[in-house]
């Protein structure tokens, strides 16, 4: 991290439910550097005590400022919601109290959680660069010689994720797969602010003050996604939701092959705007900037048929914005 930092680079890492991402951005011309000391760090880990305790007071902090954060709270309390059985409502942030770490089983499972996944059958690497590729495969393969080798370790198949009582919370089970890129076509779509589309319509109604779409989970024909919406106080929440379901259905009957025209300008515009540590990063969770494959459309198809709809609203599919072109 000091690094990267002293460079003037990014660093970070994020853990969720079925993975953890560890992502940099440095100068072209020390990639090389950096890339030694992450895959370092993650072979071969200094889990001496003393900085384990102090990891344990940086992540205590972090902690802190997730209770106190409200919308973190808000996502939290959603993801509570969904069935104690199912990993969504067991994963949380640890803290303090939570990571004992003078515990022989505590140090025993954390050498063997390290030992299980980080080993070439569980880690991808994603590098992006100017550099020409043949020099991108070098670093990757001369660096990713420290992990030893593996097998994947398969995942366990989740639980049911049970709906969940709101009527902007969305669940879906048993999706083919790429149902996860096909989630972003429609959230493309129900970002669409202008005249004749959902948002269009509460925004000349004058009630938009917010909206944000959200996926909360994708794994294994499994969706669960959100949409954050804030209203005026004079408007009319249950028509606000009638009109989202008429417009839902509207996009189910549009022709799909031009929802996806629109949406692959959409990401190669992008895709073009996209920095070196935003293209790694999709290219490691498989997906690219780029319209629905054959696959993508037939879970985009599996997907509009599990949303509700009503025939509610006048809607009309506008043509392609002249900057995508």
């Amino acid at each position: 991290m000091r690094y990267v930092q002293a460079l003037g680079g990014q660093v970070n890492a994020s853990t969720r439910e079925r993975a953890t991402d560890f992502f940099f951005e440095v100068p072209p011309n020390t990639l090389g550097g950096g890339l030694e000391r992450l895959c370092q760090m993650l072979a071969e880990p200094d889990l001496g005590i003393e900085r384990q305790r102090r990891e344990r007071e940086v992540i205590h902090a972090e902690f802190i400022a997730w209770s106190r954060n409200p919308s973190a709270q808000q996502q939290f309390a959603l993801l509570q919601s969904v069935s104690a059985k199912h990993p969504l409502g067991a994963f949380h942030a640890g803290n303090r109290y939570t990571l004992a770490l003078h515990d022989a089983a505590f140090q025993q499972a954390l050498a063997g959680f390290h030992q299980r996944f980080y080993q070439g059958g569980q880690i991808c690497l994603s590098l992006c660069g100017p550099q020409p590729l043949d020099e991108l495969e070098h670093l990757a393969r001369q660096h990713a010689e420290l992990f030893a080798a593996g097998e994947r370790v398969p995942q366990m198949p989740p639980p049911p994720l049970p709906a969940i009582a709101s009527s902007l919370t969305f669940t879906h089970q048993g999706l083919p797969s790429g149902a996860e890129h096909a989630l972003e076509l429609l959230i493309a779509y129900l970002e669409d602010s202008r005249p004749g589309t959902w948002l269009g319509t509460l925004r000349e109604r004058g009630w938009l003050q917010r909206f944000t779409a959200e996926r909360l989970y994708a794994f294994a024909g499994q969706l669960l996604w959100h949409l954050d919406l804030k209203l005026s106080a004079d408007a009319c929440p249950d028509e606000a939701s009638a009109l989202l379901q008429g417009w839902l259905r509207f996009i189910r009957q549009a022709d799909r092959e031009q929802l996806n025209h629109q949406f692959g300008l959409l990401q190669r515009s992008r895709a073009h705007s996209a920095s070196a540590l935003e293209l790694a990063r999709r290219d490691s969770t498989g997906q690219p900037f780029a319209k629905l494959d054959a696959q993508g459309l037939q879970a985009l198809g599996a997907l509009l048929e599990s949303l509700p709809g009503g025939d509610h609203g006048d809607w009309q599919l506008l043509p392609v914005d002249p900057l995508l072109k």
